[in-house]
């Protein structure tokens, strides 16, 4: 039974390969195409990303859509151009020759500006789909186009996961630097807090016989000058002798 799954396993490996060099090997000039067309491509992603939106999210120049479409053809172009078959997902997934770091940086510069993930790759979804329907209107038959959005899909699907694995990382970072930052604070109101019970016996002068309680409010004043929760105790204290 071993035997026989690791024939099955072996033919099945040699089936996909054999099946990805012929898809391959289907013309895919139209991905070399498609700066050709990038006039009307602006105009498509344009439009799907206000129908979507998404117009808000972006700068809307030109420069940076323009830098937008070459993050996600440039990477294909290079690859077809030196190799004679498709990679694997897999292989595209460990981003050799850091294929991926351009629509990564988009990203992170995204997320600076306040820009949320889902939409980052709503916004990317667009602009895959607005190349796609460039294909599906060129010059060719059906075989070459289906062979050359199957070829886009397989990259923007891993721009997709290194987008989200880069965000996922980017978060637990920040996470950790706000609990550390939340420590930081706690521990310095702990301080300030454990400084004006200190102090508060400076407060009281003396008792009269009708139990009335003078306060130095020199001192109370220069200490409300350094925090609010210096302001906020001494009015506690206030609360409690009255």
């Amino acid at each position: 039974m071993i035997e026989i799954n690791h024939f099955s396993y072996v033919k099945n490996s040699i089936l996909e390969k054999v099946i990805r060099f012929l898809v391959f090997m289907i013309n895919n000039d139209l991905l070399f195409k498609l700066p050709e067309y990038i006039e009307l491509f602006l105009d498509i992603w344009a439009q799907k990303t206000t129908d979507a939106g998404y117009i808000g999210d972006t700068t809307a120049k030109r420069e940076d859509c323009i830098q937008s479409f070459w993050a996600v053809v440039k990477p294909m172009h290079d690859y077809l151009k030196s190799n004679n078959a498709l990679p694997i997902f897999g292989q595209l997934l460990q981003n050799k020759g850091d294929w991926a770091e351009t629509i990564i940086g988009m990203a992170q510069r995204h997320r600076a500006r306040g820009i949320s993930m889902d939409r980052f790759l709503g916004n990317l979804a667009a602009l895959i789909h607005s190349l796609e329907e460039l294909i599906v209107n060129m010059d060719g038959t059906a075989e070459e186009k289906l062979a050359s959005i199957n070829i886009l899909r397989k990259w923007s699907d891993g721009m997709n996961i290194l987008v989200l694995s880069d965000w996922t990382v980017m978060t637990e970072f920040e996470a950790i630097n706000r609990l550390a930052e939340a420590n930081r604070e706690l521990t310095l109101q702990r301080n300030q807090s454990e400084n004006i019970l200190e102090a508060t016996n400076q407060f009281y002068t003396q008792m009269s016989a009708n139990h009335e309680i003078s306060i130095n409010w020199n001192i109370c004043l220069k200490l409300s000058e350094r925090s609010s929760i210096c302001v906020n105790r001494l009015c506690q204290i206030v609360e409690k002798i009255d």
